[in-house]
Order: structure tokens, then sequence, then C-alpha cells
């Protein structure tokens, strides 16, 4: 908002339209739905509101009178659709849109008599709107009809074939559960139209839908505070509340059609005091004109500072006075500062700050190398001395201008800086020598060493170096006060240290060899040589796997700055039993003999078995006879030869030669189920001549399979049936009660499992002609006993579905003799 303070003014919107009573008078009678006659007791009662027309049945009204003990409560803040409190008052409407059918549909609307309008005058149209909880979808295309006395009420294809006067399409799906949205649209009348109807208009195909969660399959609207009032015929347009003494902007004014001006025709723009009062207006700007267009207005520079200034419009011939524009506008004299004149060091952060009189302002800076910045304080880290010069700011506020300028000087570093060492690094007890220049007359110089100490020279010796001589040297360079440091580094590398070594020998092959060394200084290298030309660079080694040929002796070399000292170690390597090979047939069946044996023995190796049940043997070869389940698991043999053992490890496992399939299952329509068997080394055989472990079930039937073992043919078989886990229940469109015998009665069908059926069927005037709670009940067509007349009749059905899910059904029925 503040952007355009800066760019231009134009007028905040001001109001000169019709006497009062033509602004604020409501075309709509009773558009806040407070009044009625008697308060609604249920569903389709719309015509208990005061004047209010079922427009397409059978659309609702709702207050805070209605009882909430009824099938199909209207109560206010809750009722059968969902919850919500009115917009204004203790009323509001509803009517639902059907979302789903390819013509017309279903599909409710409102509508009553209101002041005839006039042609040609432009008319606002608004209205509050809000979707039902327990709508599942939102639409776009709710809209206002105007006509002429007739029709009273009309089909959901006539409203499908109807282009309204006005649409809030544009406002898009309106999908707010909680809140009400406010609508408005204008629109010039044609015709001296006296009736208003409101729904959603068009047809289906175009609507835009959202889908959401509920359980009414079509959007329901609560409907509040419908308006129809003349729509302002003369305004004026400013877009910004903040003007300056001096400042110059356009107001852009409207005429609507319904207002003429006469030729020389004068437009004038006025200023209030301070206070917003016109007792002696500021004439500022004024142009000749009979249509719309734009005023150039200029603020007096004397205009004292204010916050309440107010601006308006007179017209002199056909003259007219708006009202003023509803909003304070401030005006100001506006002032600022740059700062003192500074002077900084290269490299240092060079800062400006502005002060205003104002806030907030826009703060324009303008300097040295083409430097910018829109900010109050102002930061340019790593100053260079192209940055000194003159620095501008300018400060803006609506259409106010100051500036002022500060002087930075950026002070340069000495230049072509150069630091070297003759050599680095280098052992202990060499000569080392560093020098420092630089080609800025009057530049001095001061080093600081390690340890802290100092020497105001450019150049530097360090003879007999040891490792206290190692670190980061700094040479300072001032010139005219700035300073700036510069470093080199010099190492003094020691010699090494002896080390210490220890191994894991003697380890059984193949197990891992371990040669480890402690540290030397830091930077050492460690390079290792062993039997059968072995090598290795690094600090600690590991040889895996081994062998009895790498037992002998192990040497390391360390190196540090080219100075390096040798140690070894001698270690061992034992031989170890070769790996066994067992051999067997797994799995066993029930009471078979378990035979396990290896492919050859070993001369000098112990061997020794342990195993489930408490079994050991030292045979290399066992028979385990009358094998059971609870000598099925791991059986482990461990080969041993002068401390060294490997281990060989079998599961053995018992085989279960039966099937297991589910339970008999009952599945939802569409529901599959996957029977899956798992018996060791089995081939298997299902009931369609299948030969996997795995069957799909996809319909109702019985499922059986057979697990062909080297124990044994076994099998196992399932049921499975289907059942309908949707409910969607069906009402006739139309029945004859004439007692011949065929459709004397309206029938409800449902096609799945329910509880708390409620069927209600009302007239076309709200009245209701039957009620039940049981399926079984069905209506006759009789109304208070007598024959109901032909027409059509509508119906609002709940029940609880499988899950206990709730659904809500209306629609109509037609009752034909």
């Amino acid at each position: 908002m503040l952007k355009r303070y800066l760019q231009y003014c134009t007028l905040l919107a001001v109001t000169m339209i019709l006497p009062d009573f033509a602004r604020s008078q409501n075309m709509v009678p009773n558009g806040d739905f407070e009044y009625y006659n008697p308060c609604p007791t249920g569903a389709s009662q719309i015509t208990n509101c005061t004047g209010w027309l079922m427009y397409s049945p059978s659309s609702d009204y709702f207050n805070v009178c209605a009882p909430t003990a009824v099938t199909f409560p209207v109560s206010v803040p809750t009722n059968w659709p969902g919850t919500q409190s009115p917009a204004s008052g203790n009323g509001y409407a509803g009517f639902a849109v059907n979302t789903t059918s390819v013509t017309g549909g279903f599909r409710e609307a409102i509508a009553r008599t209101i002041t005839p309008l006039t042609p040609g005058v432009t008319y606002e149209v608004s209205m509050s709107i809000s979707l039902a909880d327990n709508s599942r979808y939102a639409i776009d295309k709710i809209g206002a009809y105007f006509y002429i006395n007739s029709p009273s009420s009309v089909s959901a294809n006539y409203i499908a074939a109807t282009t309204p006067q006005v649409s809030f399409a544009s406002y898009g799906t309106i999908a707010d559960k909680t809140n009400w949205v406010r609508v408005t649209r204008n629109f010039i009348a044609d015709s001296a139209y006296n009736h208003i109807a409101i729904t959603g208009f068009g047809p289906q195909s175009a609507f835009k839908i959202d889908t959401l969660t509920g359980a009414n399959t079509y959007a329901y609207y609560y409907v509040d505070s419908v308006v129809v009032k003349v729509a302002n015929p003369f305004t004026v347009s400013l877009q910004d509340t903040l003007l300056c003494a001096g400042g110059s902007f356009l107001a852009t004014y409207n005429i609507n059609p319904s207002k003429t001006f006469n030729t020389g025709n004068v437009f004038t723009a006025q200023l209030s005091d301070a206070t917003g009062s016109f007792a002696s207006p500021v004439n500022i700007g004024s142009v000749v004109s009979i249509v719309g267009g734009t005023i150039s207005c200029i603020i007096p520079q004397s205009t004292p500072p204010g916050t309440g200034y107010r601006i308006r419009v007179i017209s002199n011939n056909n003259p007219d006075t708006s009202l003023d524009n509803g909003k304070n506008i401030q005006i100001i004299t506006l002032m600022v500062n740059a700062g003192l004149d500074t002077a900084i060091c290269e490299n240092d952060t060079l800062k400006i700050n502005a002060v205003g009189n104002f806030s907030p302002m826009i703060y324009n800076w303008a300097g040295p190398a083409g430097f910018t910045s829109t900010q109050q304080k102002t930061a340019r880290p790593h100053a260079k001395p192209d940055m000194t010069g003159n620095y501008i700011m300018t400060a803006i506020v609506g259409n106010c201008v100051a500036k002022d300028t500060v002087l930075v000087t950026v002070k340069p570093f000495p230049i072509n800086r150069q630091v070297k060492v003759d050599s680095t690094p280098v052992c202990a007890g060499k000569t080392i020598t560093i020098t420092a220049y630089s080609a800025s007359a009057g530049t001095t110089f001061s080093w600081l060493e390690p340890g802290n100490f100092t020497a105001p020279v450019a150049n530097i010796f360090i003879g007999s170096a040891s490792q206290a001589d190692s670190g980061m040297y700094y040479i300072t360079y001032t010139l005219a006060g700035c300073s700036i440091t510069d470093s080199v580094l010099v190492q003094v590398n020691p010699l090494p240290i002896p080390v210490t070594l220890s191994s894991n020998s003697p380890v059984c092959e193949p197990q891992a060899l371990q040669i480890n060394s402690t540290g030397s200084l830091q930077g050492s290298s460690y390079t290792w040589t062993g039997p059968k030309g072995f090598s290795y660079t690094g600090q600690n080694l590991e040889r895996l796997p081994t062998d009895t040929n790498m037992s002998g002796n192990y040497s390391i070399l360390l190196s540090l700055n080219g100075c390096t000292r040798i140690d070894s170690i001698p270690v061992v390597v034992l031989p170890s039993p070769r790996d066994i090979v067992l051999q067997t047939d797994i799995p066993v069946c029930k009471d078979d003999t378990l035979i396990i044996s290896i492919d050859s023995i070993e001369q000098k190796v112990l061997y020794e078995w342990n195993g489930p049940a408490n079994f050991k043997s030292y045979n290399p070869n066992v028979s385990i006879q009358y094998f059971s389940k609870n000598k099925e698991g791991l059986y482990t043999l461990t080969s041993s030869i002068g401390g060294c053992k490997k281990t060989k490890e079998l599961y053995v496992e018992l085989i279960d030669p039966v099937p297991h399939l589910y339970s008999d299952t009952l599945l939802c329509e569409n529901d599959t189920l996957m029977l899956n068997v798992a018996v060791n080394t089995a081939e298997y055989s299902w009931q369609d001549k299948s030969t996997t472990s795995s069957f799909t079930i996809k319909q109702a039937g019985t499922y059986w399979v057979t697990a062909t073992t080297k124990c044994g043919v076994f099998s196992d078989s399932i049921k499975a049936d289907y059942h309908i886990c949707e409910c969607i229940p069906f009402v006739p469109s139309a029945f004859t009660p004439n007692n011949d015998g065929l459709n004397d009665k309206l029938p409800t069908i449902i096609d799945c499992k329910w509880t708390d059926y409620k069927m209600l069927i009302v007239n076309r005037f709200g009245q209701e002609v039957f009620k039940s709670t049981n399926p079984a009940i069905k209506w006759d067509g009789t109304f208070k006993g007598e024959p109901a007349d032909v027409g059509t009749y509508f119906y609002m059905l709940q029940i609880k579905g499988p899950h206990d899910k709730d659904y809500f059904f209306k629609g109509d029925i037609v009752l034909i003799r």
C-alpha cells in the first residue's frame, strides 16, 4: 500500500447518490427471513416465511422458533442439513441443487414478489450464502433471476434452461461450511421486474463442482440477508488516504446511466479542514464535463498537517453534492536528514542512516559507482576507495519528496603488499628468513610472532629453529591511520619418536591377524613390510583371511619430515580344520530317520555334534531315528585341531504336510481374498487345476487345495460368499393408487441391511401427507383419509446403512390416477 503513496494519489471511493430513501431502500421485503406465519415445524415450509414462494419445491425455512424433536428439524442453529447461525436475525432459507443427474435433476429454488424495479436503473444485488454440513458437493452457478408475475413455480429442467440476470459464478465454488459468504453483483434493469428467484441456474454440465465430505449427494445452501437496492449513481475514487501539502493527484469519477448532467456542467473536487468539516471547503481541482473522467487536483502548500481531512465532489449544472469519501485523509509536510560527513578505512563497513519526520516513509539512496538502496539504514560491507563521494537521500511519502546529502570518504590501504618466507616447512635446527614489502610511501610495519613476540621492522630472521617457532606470523601495514594485516605460516617439523608394537598372535587361520602400533607425532606416516613380499601403509594393519604362510617377522617404517625409524614384531598363524560339507536329506517326515554325514574325515581332528532335545555325538556321521517335532531345530558340528575350531550348522525341519486355508468367510462386493499355502517341497493342485502356492477368490463358491509331498497327499478347503456393503434405496418416480391391483402403493426398496428408517412425503404446499418408520408401510395415495390430488409430491428419506452410515435422500413423486 505504501508503494502506491509514492507514485500517485487517487481519490478514495466517494459516493454521490440518490436521496437517502432511494439509497437505503431494499426492494426485497422480508429479505432477512425474519417474519413468518406460522413458525416452521419441518422441511419444505418456505411458504411459512412471509412473502416467500416455493418456486421449485421443496425448499426449506429455518428459524430459532422451530421445534427440534422432529424427523427433519428446521431449528436454528442445528437442523437436518447441518449447523449454522443466521447471518442476521433469527431465520434463513435453504435449497438443494442435485449435481449427479445428466439433465435438470432435482433442484430447489426460492422466490418472492419485490418492489418493481425501474428500467434503465443500476441495482446492486447481494446476499449471504453458506454450504450445509451434510453436502458432499459445492457448485459455482448460484444466481438471481428476475421476472414479472409468472410463473409462480417451475420444474428443475426449467431452472436448468434459465439464464439469470445476476450470476455469482465469478466467486467460484462456494464451499464454506463454517462462515457466511457475502456475494454482490450490479445489473441494469431492462424491465419493471416484480419477482426474484434464487438457486443454482443453468445446465449441470456447466457447473464447476467440488467434491467434499458429506452424506447427501447434492449441494445444499443456506441463504440469508437478500438485498436489492439502487446502486450509487455518481462515485469518485481515491486509492490512498495519505496526501502531501503541495502534492498533486488525479481524482477519477464515474457516472451511472441513471444520473445525468447538463451541458457546461463543472465537477469540482473540494478539501475539508483537518476535522473533516466542509464549512469552508477548499477547491483543489475541477473539470468541465457531463460524463465520467478525471479531475487533476493539487493540495495547497499552506495546508497544515492533520489526520482528519475529507474530500467531496460537487456539480453546478444539475447541482449535486456527494457525501465525503468516508475515510480520514492525512496531509503531511515531509523532512529528512542524511547524517554527518564521515571518513572510514578501506574494507570497513560503510554505514549511512537517514532520519525522517514521518513513518512509514520510502527511502531512496543514490551514491558513487552506481550505488542505490531503498533502506533507511544502509550498509556497504568491504568498502573500497571508489565508494568515496556524496550519498544523496531522497525520501518519499505519497507525493511528498525531501532530499539531503552526506559525504563519505574511504581511505585506501597500502598497495602492492608482499610477504614471503625463504623455505618452509624445515627440520628443527635450520635458519628461516621472512620479508615484507609495500609500494605505498609512509607505510609502517609491525610483526606479531608465535609466543606474542613483536618486531617493528620489515624483515625478521630465525636461527636454529625449533618446534616452538612453528606457527602463523602476522605483518601489519599502516598508512594514514588505516591498517591491514597479512600472514605467513612457518612450519618447523619434529623428528619421529619410537612406537610400541603389539599383535593378537598366535591366531588360527583364517581368523584376522592384527598388528597395532602406538602413535608417533602427528603427521607421521607408517609403512609395513612382512613375509612373502607383504606391504601396507597405515598405523595399524589387519590381514584377513589368514594362512600359515603369513607367519614371520613384520617391520614398520615411521616417516616424518624426511626422518625415519624402524621397528619389528614376530607373529604366528596356526592351521585350522578344513571346511566341512554336510550331506543329508531334509526336510524330514515324522518318524523317519535323519542321517547327516560329512564329505571326508581329517586326521587329528576332533568332532562334536550338538542339537535339539540334548542331542550330542562325537561321531562326524550321525543317524537319528523316529524323528519328531521336539527334534526339529539347529544342529551344530564343531571340528577342532590344536586349539583352532570351525563350526558347521544345519537347520532340520519337520515337514508339516497339511495346507491351511482361512475359515469360511463373507466378503463385500468386488472384494478379493488371496489364499496362500506354504508346505515344504510340496506340489499343489487347486480346484481349477492351477499349481501355484496361492489362489485369489473373486466370486462366491467353495475352494480347495491338495498338497503332495514325500510324506503323502493332504488337502484343505474354504467357502466364500459375498454381500452388498453400499446402500442405494429405490423410490419409484410415479405410482397409480386407483385400486386396479397395479402400483396402488408407493414402495421403498432398500438393497442393504438398514436401521432407523424414516420416510416423509409432503405436497407442493409443504403439508405433510405421509410419514413412516417401516418400509413395509407404504403410502396408498390418500391425505387425511381422502384420495390425494393428482400431481407432484416430494419425499425425504433417512436411513442408517451398513457400518452405521447415515444416508439422506430427497426427490419427487408423481401421483397418477
